[in-house]
């Protein structure tokens, strides 16, 4: 066997036992690193004089003190939360009722008024009627006075017309009052009603400071 043969075979038998060896040390490095996983998993042991169970058993009562202060204070802000609402709810219907108040005002008024020109109307309707009557004999005797019929002496004279015009002017005055008597009343309803109403909305007001501007 010449030199080169033995060569051969050395090298042949060397990559052998290094293939062998790496195969050993990967499998040695698997094991290493499964047992480090299930090392790390489990949890130390730990003592009975350990400063950190120590602190941890002492903050117990503290932790539980502070939650039942939490969940009173969640209580107490719950129950100011539902008198707030109910506040808030009683004082909204106080404001709808004002409205109401306000509107049944304003109906009020229109028939108040509605009454009080009907009567001035039954009142005006018979001196209108008296006043166009009247009107109608007056232009008839000045008529008659100023064309007396041929052969025939007028059958008026100047103070029958006159009194004529008198009571003419005196229902026109009639009419003329109870006219300025009308306004005048209907204007002092419009203003107690308006009082009336500036009251209630004072309060609106006072209920509600900011309304909304929608």
């Amino acid at each position: 066997m010449n030199i080169f043969t033995r060569v051969v075979i050395v090298l042949f038998v060397g990559m052998v036992l290094m293939v062998i060896v790496q195969g050993c040390l990967e499998e040695m490095a698997k094991d290493i690193e499964e047992q480090g996983k299930k090392n790390a998993g489990a949890p130390a042991p730990v003592k009975k004089d350990d400063p950190k169970v120590v602190v941890k058993d002492e903050a117990k009562p503290l932790i539980r003190r502070l939650n039942e202060a939490f969940e009173k204070e969640n209580q107490k802000k719950a129950a100011v939360n539902v008198a707030e609402d109910e506040k808030r709810h009683q004082r909204n219907l106080r404001i709808i009722g004002l409205q109401t108040d306000i509107q049944r005002l304003q109906v009020k008024l229109e028939s108040e008024i509605r009454d009080m020109r009907r009567g001035a109307d039954d009142e005006l309707r018979p001196l209108y009627t008296n006043l166009r009557q009247l009107e109608s004999e007056v232009e008839s005797m000045r008529f008659n006075l100023k064309v007396p019929f041929p052969r025939k002496k007028s059958k008026f004279t100047q103070g029958q017309v006159d009194n004529k015009e008198e009571e003419l002017n005196s229902i026109r005055a009639m009419i003329a009052k109870i006219k300025t008597d009308l306004e005048s009343e209907v204007e002092s309803k419009r203003l107690d009603s308006k009082k009336e109403q500036d009251v209630l909305n004072e309060e609106i007001r006072k209920l509600n400071p900011f309304p909304s501007p929608f």
